[in-house]
């Protein structure tokens, strides 16, 4: 496997790791509103105003997850086939 290949995967890898966190931020976010709406019991048809504030903390979090799983994959992928059976036990 060539060199840009590994660093496709690598990418690809980070994507999916950010888009994983994003989907675990935004049910950690929502579930309490649920649960809050939920529990009102005014029987009326209302609507939840949600305050998703973006900051930059956000963002640092979510390039060190993407960074993450880019060197995951990244040193990975890297391994020759001779390292990865040393790994795993095999001579």
């Amino acid at each position: 496997m060539g060199k840009p290949m590994i660093y496709l995967k690598s990418v690809l890898m980070g994507m999916a790791a950010l888009i994983v966190s994003l989907i675990v931020y935004v049910a950690i976010s929502v579930l309490p509103l649920v649960a809050q709406w939920r529990g009102s019991g005014s029987g009326g048809i209302g609507i939840v105003s949600t305050n998703f504030t973006i900051g930059p903390v956000f963002w640092i979090v979510a390039a060190l997850i993407f960074a993450a799983g880019f060197s995951w994959q990244f040193r990975r992928g890297g391994q020759t086939t001779k390292s990865r059976s040393r790994e795993n036990g095999n001579h």
